[in-house]
């Protein structure tokens, strides 16, 4: 496997530059209610398009250098994305022991990469 598997820290700034981007779209759709016929498949769909796209990323992830594959190291597909992307609100609705898993494991894989069958990698 090339690259090393980042932690808690770095997973969480890629989350927080993704949510900069995705609070205007979600601010346009509080004031205008028709806009949530469009912000609401952007966000929804954000998450699996990108990471199964050509960059394996979001931009977030992209920004802080991160990627994410399969257990094979090789580009997750659109549905395996979006099971990783669904998966997350597993890990969170356990008390967010899903994502503490990434602090605790030693590959640094949460519930929703374990269940995805995917990793993410620090390049």
């Amino acid at each position: 496997m090339t690259g090393r598997t980042p932690g808690w820290g770095i997973r969480g700034a890629a989350w927080l530059v993704d949510t900069s981007i995705l609070i205007l779209p979600v601010l346009a759709a509080v004031a205008f209610p028709v806009a949530w016929f469009v912000v609401f498949p952007l966000v929804l769909l954000y998450y699996p398009v990108m990471e199964s796209s050509r960059l394996q990323a979001t931009l977030g992830k992209r920004f802080c250098g991160l990627t994410v594959v399969t257990t094979g190291v090789k580009r997750i597909s659109f549905a395996r994305a979006l099971l990783r992307f669904l998966a997350k609100y597993l890990s969170g609705a356990l008390f967010g022991i899903g994502f503490g898993m990434i602090a605790r494991r030693s590959d640094r894989r949460g519930l929703h990469d374990m269940i995805a069958g995917t990793l993410v990698l620090w390049l």
